[in-house]
Parts: structure tokens; C-alpha cells; sequence
């Protein structure tokens, strides 16, 4: 028999998206889930039904609430092998193109709440291994193809890169043969403004982190091989000629842009 907070979070999960009650039945299954003490892979293992299912929405849905639960860390996931695991198991998924951008957003909380803040607070409980970091940046590189993808996904995976070049980006130059060209690529030919910020961000990320091995004459060089595709990518979009949509109060400006 199952536990009581499985049946809710199938209803989370399967609740019609035109119902709009998905939120609020997400946060009633996780507040269960934690009432009752479940584990982050007991949820996996009740997700894998959905997961696994031919129906694309259904998985997407399913992987979105899993991406949802890496905010509840603190009292979901346990050990490091859950860590671990849960690096794998969402970057696995970046080959499937329905769950996607909810697999990279999955990963991205989990890499963030990895990572130590700042020195005033106290270290994480856990954090991700240079192995696991290197592989999701490898099947990120090999998997999502973000042109293909809608803005909000590319959004997603666009905070992915440039997470983990902020925050291992010296360790990605020295291992990572193929990175300048995963930038150029994930660069290359976007047009939304939020989007543009992460990837600007991003090319900013990858040219500090090789400053910082000045002294591996291999990665200095990668990047010189790839700094006339870098070049040409990013000389289209300067001058910057921005202006935001009529009654837009989003806080993207030109300026923005233009740092």
C-alpha cells in the first residue's frame, strides 16, 4: 500500500493544466510529504510511473514537480548519495526533450543549494563532486540543443551554464575540451532579452574562468580556437538597440543589455 502523500502528489502532478490548481495542490503534496516524513527517493520512485510515461505533458508535469521539490531540500534530501543521485538522475533526463528545461532547472536547485553562500554562513551539508558537475556539463553539451527550445526552456538552460561556469568555471576550462563551443552555441542566434542576460553572462563567466588558467597552455589555447566563432556571435548584437515592449515593466533595460 502506498504512503497517503503519494495520492496527492499524482493529483499535483495529473491535475489538468487549464484547472490552474497545480500550484497549490504542488505545496499541499509537499507539505504532506514532509508531515510524513517522506524521502526524495521514495518521491522519485513514485514519480517513476509519470516519468516514464509515452504521454509528453504528463512528463514534463512530473519532472517540473521534482524540479519544484529541490526547494524543500533541506528536509527531502538526506545523505550525499541522494545528492548524488538525485545529479544523475536529473541529468539523465536532459535528452528528453519534454522534461528538459525542468531537468535543467531541477539540477541548477540542486547545484545551488550545493554550493557555500558566502563566508558569514555556514557551509553546506553536501556538495556536488567535480565528477558529477563535469558529466551534467557534458550531457548538456551533447543533449540540449537550445535553439530548438521554447524561451522559457532556454531560459533554464542558460542559468544551468552559467552556474556551473561561475562556480567551477575554472575546473570546466581545464577538463571540459568543448566549452567555449557550448557557449557560442548557446549564444548564437537568441533574441529574448532575458535570455541574452544569462547568455551574456555566461560569455563573461567563460573568459574569467580562463583567466584563471593562464597556466594550462592547452585550455588558452581551446579558447583562442574558438574565439573567432565567439567574436562573430556576439559582434551582432553591438551596438545594443533595445527598447522595450509598449506598457513592459520588466526591469531588462538597454543598459542591461549593454554591460
Amino acid at each position: 500500500m502506498s504512503a497517503p502523500w503519494v495520492a496527492s502528489v499524482m493529483a499535483a502532478v495529473l491535475s489538468p493544466e487549464s484547472s490552474g490548481a497545480g500550484a497549490s495542490l504542488a505545496e499541499e503534496a509537499l507539505r504532506e510529504m514532509r508531515e510524513q516524513g517522506a524521502s526524495i527517493l521514495q518521491l522519485v520512485g513514485s514519480l517513476g510511473p509519470v516519468i516514464t510515461s509515452e504521454e509528453d505533458s504528463q512528463r514534463a508535469r512530473a519532472m517540473s514537480f521534482l524540479a519544484h521539490a529541490m526547494t524543500c531540500m533541506e528536509w527531502l534530501v538526506r545523505t550525499e548519495t541522494d545528492v548524488n543521485y538525485l545529479s544523475q538522475y536529473f541529468a539523465s533526463h536532459f535528452e528528453d526533450w519534454p522534461t528538459t528545461g525542468q531537468a535543467l532547472r531541477g539540477w541548477s536547485e540542486l547545484f545551488e543549494r550545493c554550493q557555500p553562500s558566502d563566508a558569514s554562513q555556514p557551509p553546506p551539508l553536501w556538495t556536488l563532486s567535480d565528477v558529477l558537475v563535469l558529466s551534467a556539463a557534458d550531457a548538456f553539451s551533447h543533449n540540449v540543443f537550445l535553439r530548438s527550445m521554447s524561451a522559457l526552456d532556454r531560459l533554464q538552460g542558460l542559468r544551468f551554464l552559467r552556474g556551473v561556469l561561475e562556480r567551477r568555471g575554472e575546473l570546466l576550462t581545464r577538463k571540459m575540451p568543448g566549452l567555449a563551443e557550448t557557449v557560442v552555441a548557446a549564444v548564437d542566434g537568441e533574441k529574448d532579452p532575458r535570455c541574452l542576460l544569462q547568455a551574456f553572462a555566461c560569455v563573461r563567466a567563460l573568459l574569467e574562468a580562463h583567466d584563471l588558467c593562464a597556466d594550462d597552455a592547452q585550455a588558452q589555447a581551446r579558447l583562442e580556437a574558438g574565439g573567432a566563432d565567439l567574436f562573430d556571435v556576439l559582434a551582432c548584437y553591438f551596438p545594443v538597440l533595445f527598447t522595450p515592449r509598449a506598457g513592459d515593466d520588466g526591469s531588462i533595460t538597454r543598459e542591461d543589455l549593454a554591460q
